[in-house]
């Protein structure tokens, strides 16, 4: 059904969908729903019912046929969102809310339908929470744009910040662009009641006046919606800008030309002109934010940064650097920033907990620079921050194991049990054994302690789906990355 709704959505761009609240009422649709949510961690974690995870898949069909009756004669009614704060890595805490089972099962069938029908008109510089795209193809997009002007001089970068945007969207605008899409008015008024449905703090009812709902499956997905209209203006106004510096070019003018790429609230716009020009843009686009958004765009961490001092997106350091060949070239790097807080993170986990079993330290620890050196596996500079790791993670685990059984390193190194050399490795580390019954079976596990160079660095291949993403799978096309940068190129090449 997905693939049906994406074809008759990219058939007819206008299309309003009916029926909609049929479909996602049906068992088989719930059934997947929650098949689907069940698979994350937090599935477990009760909402302001107690229901868990757990409790609602032991009455699964009474708990789905509830939720259809309840669908079907328009009498559900989401309940508030348990509100809690967790820790921040600058030692801060941010609000997370938790729904219930049942409405996390009624938004991801929900989102199951919306998401088809509006793949089809998002645009290609949008890559948050869409299926096919990550953080590193929206990397690659700002990376791509920034190397069009490697060579030339005056590329500048606008670093675009809301201030709290999941929190302040508007309700009666975010309804009016779904309503471009979806007539079905049952299907809409449920949208409506989980933008109203309210969160719960400390048995304290709070009005949701505006903003998506917190911690909510459909909540990316709506905030997708709703900053859809700003990538629109932005796509405008860099095929605008580049007909006009097009005929401006021919008679010695030089007028600006920008790329923009947006993941969630995070943009990064890149300017080929000059500073005044670009500051230009970033009023355009402080004006079009606040005056058709009602967004708020944060001027203080709204920075316009030149391209060779560098700026960081989603986590990597974006520069233009000279290269070993001599040639200035955009590279990528860790921030020491990020490198610093995950150092800190693996010294405060190797301070404590010394009555936990050492294999299952040794598993964590791997596991965590395993997943964090993988993010950054796409940089073109990481010797230094994996040199640090592998120091860092080396002594820290052997003062751990020391102290666990009150030893002395020396005395440890010297035991094979310890301390030896993995199959297929080259290396000597810290090692562990452990045996278990696994469905009745003694199974003898083996750890190590992971070398970060064993995270081989390489070039991010993965192909963006162009168009939409439903149809793109279907197909079992192998992709083509829509390299919407082409123009600029050719522009820049004469």
């Amino acid at each position: 059904m997905q693939l049906k709704l994406a074809k008759w959505s990219s058939e007819d761009p206008n299309q309003r969908f009916e029926r909609l609240l049929r479909l996602i009422a049906q068992p088989e649709w719930l059934n997947l729903a929650l098949h689907a949510i069940s698979t994350n961690s937090g599935f477990h974690t009760p909402g302001i019912d107690g229901v868990s995870g757990k409790t609602f898949l032991e009455n699964q069909e009474l708990h789905i046929n509830a939720i259809r009756n309840d669908l079907l004669a328009g009498t559900y009614k989401p309940s508030p969102v348990k509100r809690v704060y967790i820790p921040k890595v600058n030692g801060t805490t941010r609000p997370l809310g938790i729904p219930t089972i049942r409405d996390r099962v009624v938004q991801q069938a929900m989102k199951m339908a919306m998401e088809p029908i509006w793949e089809s008109v998002f645009c290609s510089c949008s890559y948050g929470f869409r299926p096919g795209r990550s953080t590193h193809h929206a990397i690659r997009h700002v990376v791509s744009a920034a190397s069009c002007w490697s060579k030339q001089a005056g590329s500048w970068i606008i670093e675009g910040d809301l201030s709290n945007y999941f929190g302040t969207v508007h309700h009666k605008k975010l309804m009016k662009f779904i309503k471009r899409r979806i007539k079905d008015k049952r299907f809409l008024n449920l949208i409506w009641s989980f933008l109203k449905a309210g969160v719960m703090e400390k048995n304290l009812f709070i009005k949701t006046e505006e903003g998506v709902p917190q911690g909510g499956i459909i909540s990316p997905l709506l905030a997708n919606i709703f900053l859809h209209e700003f990538d629109r203006f932005m796509t405008d106004l860099q095929n605008d800008l580049y007909l006009k510096r097009d005929e401006q070019v021919k008679i010695g003018n030089q007028s600006p030309v920008c790329a923009y790429v947006r993941y969630a609230d995070d943009f990064v716009v890149v300017v080929f002109g000059t500073k005044n020009q670009t500051i230009a843009i970033r009023n355009q686009i402080k004006s079009i934010l606040e005056i058709d958004l009602n967004l708020t765009l944060n001027m203080d961490k709204t920075n316009i940064t030149h391209i060779n001092d560098g700026f960081m997106f989603l986590g990597y350091q974006i520069a233009r650097k000279r290269t070993a060949s001599g040639k200035m070239n955009i590279v990528t790097s860790i921030p020491k920033i990020k490198l610093d807080n995950f150092c800190a993170k693996l010294r405060q986990v190797l301070s404590k907990d010394f009555s936990m079993d050492s294999f299952d330290m040794l598993m964590s620890l791997t596991a965590k620079i395993r997943g964090w050196l993988n993010y950054f596996k796409f940089t073109t500079f990481s010797h230094y921050a994996k040199s640090r790791i592998s120091r860092l993670s080396f002594w820290k685990y052997a003062y751990w194991l020391a102290r666990k059984h009150k030893s002395k390193i020396s005395l440890l190194i010297k035991q094979q049990k310890f301390y030896s050399t993995p199959n297929g490795k080259k290396y000597v580390t810290w090692v562990r054994h452990k045996q278990e019954f696994i469905n009745g079976t003694m199974v003898n596990r083996f750890a190590y302690l992971i070398s970060p160079w064993d995270i081989k660095n390489s070039l991010f291949k993965a192909t963006t789906p162009k168009g939409n993403y439903f149809l793109f799978v279907k197909a079992n096309a192998k992709g083509i990355w829509n390299d919407c940068l082409s123009d600029w190129r050719i522009a820049f090449s004469g």
